[in-house]
């Protein structure tokens, strides 16, 4: 059955708004999971928090829309297409995050800039198992790393994630995405782990992955 519709949608123009699956204290694993639809749940809103929420069998789990300073925590996104999405906007952290078996991307980071995807080693977030790679950095969907199409993604951060086992990168970063810094990760499982699509690992800024970067 074709997928459509939106699970939860915060329409443009909504803001400082609470999104979350279970009451603060009761747990730490989602409460509310989001299955069947396009976007399992959609951000068109700015200072929107996502907490405690699953999201499965969906075209992308959580779809952040042009948005800014958004935050996840504790959200889980398996089996959809794409498990987290976030296109063009800035400012947003995505924290406390599991991206596993999603047919193309854990996380895809989409003609944005600014935006962190965790900041420190309590905030993981977890890229396993995803069809073409964990992180991808750029605007194709079908992880073209020397695409020619106009693409900019710059000063995102990627920083103590964990990333392993993905099809066929484990972070991925398109020709034409710049001046983003991608350090303290722990890469293993891929190969390449680490693919940047500039022809030179110089554009951006690899340190302590564990992994190289190769272009």
């Amino acid at each position: 059955m074709p997928r459509s519709g939106v699970g939860i949608h915060v329409l443009p123009g909504a803001g400082g708004i609470l999104v979350e699956g279970e009451a603060e204290g009761a747990s730490e694993e989602p409460a509310a999971n989001l299955c069947g639809w396009n976007y399992g749940a959609e951000s068109d809103g700015y200072s929107v928090y996502w907490r405690q929420l699953g999201f499965t069998q969906n075209g992308v789990g959580l779809f952040l829309n042009q948005v800014e300073s958004n935050t996840t925590s504790e959200i889980a996104a398996s089996n959809n297409i794409t498990g987290v999405r976030v296109l063009g906007g800035f400012g947003n952290l995505v924290a406390r995050a599991d991206a596993e078996n999603n047919a193309h991307y854990g996380f895809w980071i989409d003609g944005t800039k600014g935006n962190t995807f965790s900041q420190n080693i309590y905030n993981d977030n977890n890229a396993l198992s995803n069809g073409i790679a964990g992180f991808y950095v750029g605007c194709s969907a079908t992880g073209d790393v020397k695409s020619t199409a106009p693409c900019t993604n710059t000063d995102n951060t990627l920083n103590g994630n964990l990333v392993e086992y993905n099809r066929f990168y484990g972070i991925a970063v398109e020709r034409g995405s710049v001046g983003n810094l991608i350090e303290n990760n722990t890469v293993i499982g891929q190969d390449p782990n680490i693919i940047d699509g500039n022809g030179t690992c110089k554009d951006n800024t690899y340190r302590h992955n564990g992994a190289p970067c190769v272009h």
